[in-house]
C-alpha cells in the first residue's frame, strides 16, 4: 500500500529545458504569480469555512429527522400496546408474573428497560429500571399536571451514564388522575444506535454528558432539563479530502502560470498538448473518485522531465485519498465506507443473478478488559491481530471491514446459511486463540457473531439488520458464539 509519503524532488538544469527557456519569463511574471497565490488561497479558505457551514448544517438536519423518526416509532409501538385489553386487566389484577412475560416478550426487544406505573408513583413491574423512586413521584406529578394529556409522551433520560429514549403512555387516556397508571419502554441510545444515526452521513456523531459546543442537540427529560447532549461534527475524511484537492490545486495554478508564460515561444502548442493530456489524467482520477471507485492502481509514467514528475505527485495523491476513503487507519483492512458500497454492489448482483449470498457481524467480548488491564496500545494491537488473524483466515473474494470500534463486519459472496456458520465458527476460534501477555498470564477476548443469509428482493439495510439482531441473541446467550436465525440455518 502506498504510505502516504511526499517525495522532495529537485529539478536539475540537465533534464529540464523547460526551466532554462521560462527562467525570465517567470521572474517577469514572479509578482503575477504571488498575488494569484494569493488570491487562490484566499478563496480556498472561504469555500472550505462554507462547505464546512453546509456540511454542518445538513448532519443537523439529517439528526434531527431520524430523532422523531425514533420518538415516532416509540409512541406508535407504545400505542398498539395500550390497545392490548387484557393489559388493562392484568394491571387492574396486579398480575406482575403475565407483566413480565409480556414486557420480556419479543415486541419489546429492541428496548432496554421497559415497566408499568400505577396511579401513586409505585413501579407494579420493571425490566432494568432506570428510574428512582423520587424520580418516578415526580414524572407522576408531571403527568397529573398535564403533561400526560395526549395520552403518549416522550422524553431522554439518563441511568448510571447511559442515556434513554422514553416513551410513557396513559393505560387509560383522557384521564388526568392517570386511571390505572402508566405504561413506559426506555430505549438506550448506545454505540449501535448511533451507527445508525451515520447511515445518512460520514459525520461523527456522539453523545456527550456535558455540552461540548455550538454545534449540539440536547436531550431533555420531561421538566425540559438537559440530560445528554448530542454532538455533531464533519467527517475527518471530508476535512483532509479538501486539502489534499486544495494542493493540487495550488499546483495546478503553478502550472497554469508556467503554460501562460511558455504560449510566448515558439513550442506553445506543443506544450499545450502535453498539459491538456496529463490534466485530464487529474480530472479522470478526482471523477473516479467522486463516482465512488477509489482508483488504487499504480500507473506507469516514463517520462522523467517535470510533467512526468507532476503526473506522479498527481498518481500518489490520489492513491492517499483513496487510502483515505477505503481504508481503516488502525487495522488496514477496509473501512465501513467501503463495506457499505461494495456491500451493495453484491447484495445487487446476488440479487440479479440469484446467487446466494451471507453476511456476518461479529464483536469483540468484553474488549474493554483488555484496555483496562493492558492499556489502549495493547488494545490497538489485539485489534490488528484479529484484522491480520480474519484476513488470513478469510477467501480473497470475501470482503472483511472494520465495523465501528471492536465490531468487523465480513462479506460472503456464493455462501449459503451451512456455510456461513462453518466460516464464522473458524472466525470465533481464530479470535479466541488470540491473546496479549500480561506478566504471568495471557489476556485475550472472544467474539459473538451474528449472521444473515440474504433474502429475495431484500434490500441491505434490512440485511445488516437482521445480523446486527443475531449479534445481541449471541451476546444474550452467553458470548463467544454464533448466532443465526432458526429458519435460516
Amino acid at each position: 500500500m502506498y504510505d502516504g509519503g511526499v517525495r522532495a524532488y529537485r529539478f536539475s538544469w540537465r533534464n529540464s529545458l523547460f526551466l532554462k527557456s521560462t527562467l525570465i519569463l517567470l521572474a517577469a511574471f514572479l509578482g503575477f504569480f504571488l498575488i494569484l497565490t494569493l488570491l487562490h488561497l484566499w478563496n480556498f479558505k472561504s469555500l472550505g469555512k462554507d462547505l464546512n457551514r453546509r456540511e454542518i448544517e445538513r448532519l443537523e438536519k439529517g439528526v434531527s429527522f431520524v430523532l422523531n423518526k425514533e420518538k415516532w416509532g416509540v409512541k406508535n409501538l407504545l400505542q398498539s400496546i395500550l390497545w392490548n385489553e387484557e393489559l388493562h386487566v392484568r394491571v387492574r389484577n396486579d398480575d406482575s408474573p403475565w407483566l413480565r412475560a409480556a414486557l420480556t416478550g419479543e415486541m419489546t426487544s429492541p428496548f432496554a428497560s421497559a415497566g408499568v406505573i400505577d396511579n401513586r408513583g409505585n413501579s407494579l413491574y420493571a425490566k432494568r429500571p432506570i428510574f428512582r423512586e423520587d424520580d418516578l413521584q415526580d414524572l407522576i406529578s408531571f403527568l397529573r399536571e398535564g403533561g400526560g394529556n395526549e395520552g403518549i409522551s416522550t422524553f431522554y433520560w439518563r441511568h448510571k451514564g447511559s442515556v434513554y429514549l422514553v416513551g410513557v403512555g396513559n393505560l387509560t387516556p383522557g384521564e388526568h388522575s392517570g386511571g390505572q397508571g402508566w405504561l413506559y419502554l426506555a430505549k438506550e441510545l448506545n454505540k449501535g444506535y448511533l451507527v445508525g444515526l451515520r447511515h445518512f452521513s460520514e459525520g461523527e456523531i456522539e453523545i456527550a454528558l456535558q455540552s461540548g459546543n455550538k454545534r449540539s442537540f440536547a436531550l431533555r427529560n420531561w421538566r425540559k432539563k438537559p440530560v445528554a447532549w448530542l454532538s455533531i461534527r464533519p467527517s475527518p475524511y471530508f476535512v483532509s479530502l479538501f486539502m489534499a484537492v486544495e494542493r493540487v490545486y495550488l499546483w495546478h495554478s503553478l502550472f497554469i502560470l508556467l503554460v501562460f508564460a511558455l504560449t510566448m515561444v515558439l513550442f506553445s502548442m506543443r506544450l499545450r498538448e502535453r498539459i491538456v493530456r496529463e490534466f485530464n489524467k487529474v480530472i479522470n482520477a478526482f471523477e473516479r473518485i467522486h463516482r465512488g471507485e477509489y482508483p488504487q492502481e499504480q500507473l506507469f509514467v516514463k517520462s522523467e522531465d517535470e510533467f512526468g514528475i507532476f503526473a506522479q505527485e498527481i498518481q500518489k495523491a490520489s492513491q492517499t485519498i483513496s487510502q483515505l476513503l477505503t481504508t481503516d487507519p488502525l487495522t488496514k483492512i477496509y473501512n465501513r465506507t467501503y463495506f457499505y458500497r461494495r456491500l451493495k454492489e453484491e447484495v445487487h448482483r446476488a440479487q440479479r443473478y440469484n446467487r446466494p449470498l451471507s453476511l456476518i457481524i461479529l464483536d469483540l467480548d468484553n474488549f474493554k478488559r483488555v484496555n483496562d488491564k493492558l492499556g489502549h496500545q495493547a488494545g490497538d494491537q489485539l485489534l490488528k491481530d484479529v484484522a491480520s488473524g480474519l484476513t488470513e483466515t478469510l477467501r480473497t473474494s470475501d470482503i472483511l471491514a472494520r465495523w465501528g470500534g471492536e465490531e468487523f463486519a465480513v462479506i460472503l459472496p456464493e455462501t449459503k446459511a451451512k456455510m456461513a456458520v462453518e466460516v464464522a465458527e473458524r472466525l470465533r476460534m481464530i479470535i479466541e486463540s488470540l491473546a496479549l501477555d500480561d506478566h504471568e498470564q495471557r489476556v485475550g477476548c472472544t467474539a459473538s457473531l451474528g449472521i444473515a443469509v440474504l433474502r429475495a428482493r431484500e434490500e441491505e439495510e434490512n440485511l445488516i439488520r437482521r445480523a446486527d439482531q443475531m449479534l445481541y441473541r449471541a451476546k444474550e446467550n452467553g458470548r463467544n458464539q454464533v448466532a443465526i436465525s432458526p429458519e435460516e440455518a
